[in-house]
């Protein structure tokens, strides 16, 4: 069966663009790939204006590269996000984390919360610009429980060459200090 001219544009514009990782729609356009084959069943919307083929399965490598495509280059994935590609166990949380280096640099979108802060202690992990360990555990203090802080801190001490009793004052004095949260149980999202 001889192709159609848009599925000959999609196969070829595969060959230029990888879509087994995050792109953007205007990637996907100047590739030559249509905004309606976006919408058909090969392609996942993964934010809004972001995509990957559809036989891609969810990671949280997946999703970080995905958020991070929304922001400039400098910005980098942090909190709960940080710790999911860290392979560190946190509760379930539907937001990718990113922080950028000033407030003009946010991206509003469905399912990320963009946070400003300084660009130090970052790692990269796979390609991605990642917060620290030391970094990631003080931003995490400011989005957990106790409980679930201790787990992550457990694990992180086990997983990661980082001595319990290391002077974390330049994490903490170079990153914005955690605002507690007031804590609410399972009804956190109605919390301040």
């Amino acid at each position: 069966r001889p192709m159609t001219r848009a599925a000959t544009v999609t196969s070829s514009a595969s060959a230029r663009l990888d879509t087994r990782r995050p792109f953007t729609r205007a990637d996907a356009l100047a590739a030559g790939i249509p905004a309606s084959a976006l919408r058909g069943s090969r392609f996942r919307r993964i934010f809004t204006g972001v995509y990957i083929e559809a036989r891609v399965p969810e990671h949280p490598l997946v999703r970080a590269r995905a958020a991070l495509l929304l922001h400039p280059p400098s910005a980098f994935v942090s909190h709960v996000s940080a710790a999911r590609v860290l392979g560190l166990p946190v509760p379930r949380d539907p937001l990718e984390h990113v922080t950028v280096a000033s407030a003009g640099d946010r991206s509003k979108r469905a399912g990320i919360r963009c946070h400003v802060g300084p660009g130090d202690d970052v790692i990269e992990v796979q390609g991605i610009r990642v917060s620290g360990p030391h970094r990631m555990f003080v931003e995490l203090a400011s989005v957990l429980s106790l409980v679930d802080l201790v787990v992550v801190g457990d694990a992180l001490v086990r997983t990661y060459p980082i001595k319990p009793r290391e002077p974390w004052s330049s994490t903490v004095s170079g990153a914005a200090r955690p605002t507690p949260r007031r804590r609410c149980g399972p009804l956190r999202s109605q919390c301040s």
